[in-house]
């Protein structure tokens, strides 16, 4: 269980106030690997399927249950998403060799879970606040990606009767997030970020010192760190963007 919220005692907008969990300890066997290419992948999903760290994907997209474990401007946050933002989270970290069995980490994992859902939450409600939409050719186009990305129509629709959902309720996250990522990236600093070489030389010797000899050559890993450092730069503004957001925003988190 999550430690209670601190909230206003006033009439202004309630705020939750959150601890920055520690980060959980990598298992041993943790490698190189862990984080090359891992940059890519983050920073394709921030302005195509986005939600940097706030975690709205496919298999998050599951009907509503009876339980609201959080409201955001009085917009409930279902039982049945934080369950599969959990199981997200904890993917997560297995990948990365976190040992997900300790009880620390497993609290930090339901922290995080709760926290990516109302900060997705909250960018959506800022897109549409500020009028953005998606039209049905672009709604096609990325569901159409996904039916790529799956291996084919069948592939796809095996993974939607597994989540019990349908394909409108598949269409409709992908609106949302194509909205999102528009707002992003046309009304905030997130679609404007450059790395500079300096940057990515900074970048480069700080991992020499912490893997020597094994780290390949700079030129055969720069555009992953490049990717790494622009998603980096990315979290700082959403960072941002988000604490915004929540000072004008009633949140009550109710785990």
């Amino acid at each position: 269980m999550m430690n209670e919220p601190t909230t206003t005692e006033n009439n202004n907008p309630t705020v939750v106030e959150e601890t920055a969990p520690e980060t959980p300890t990598k298992t041993k066997n943790s490698s190189l690997s862990m984080w090359v290419g891992v940059g890519v992948a983050i920073a394709a999903l921030v302005l195509g399927y986005i939600f940097l760290f706030t975690d709205i994907q496919l298999s998050t997209i599951v009907p509503f249950g009876k339980d609201t474990v959080a409201l955001v401007n009085g917009v409930p946050i279902k039982q049945t998403e934080f369950q599969n933002s959990v199981k997200n989270v904890t993917d997560a970290y297995i990948q990365q060799g976190v040992d997900v069995t300790d009880p620390a980490t497993q609290e930090v994992i339901n922290s995080e879970a709760v926290k990516r859902l109302i900060n997705t939450e909250l960018l959506l409600q800022a897109a549409n606040k500020a009028g953005y939409t998606a039209d049905d050719a672009r709604v096609d186009e990325q569901v159409n990606a996904l039916t790529t990305q799956f291996g084919g129509e069948e592939a796809l629709q095996t993974r939607v009767d597994e989540l019990n959902i349908t394909k409108e309720m598949l269409r409709n996250d992908v609106r949302e997030q194509i909205i999102v990522g528009d707002y992003l990236e046309k009304e905030t600093a997130v679609g404007s970020i450059t790395v500079s070489e300096e940057e990515v030389a900074a970048f480069y010797e700080n991992l020499k010192t912490q893997y020597g000899d094994q780290l390949p050559p700079m030129e055969d890993i720069k555009a992953q760190m490049e990717a790494d450092i622009k998603v980096q730069k990315q979290q700082g503004v959403l960072s941002e963007i988000l604490a915004d957001l929540r000072a004008d925003a009633e949140v009550e988190v109710k785990i």
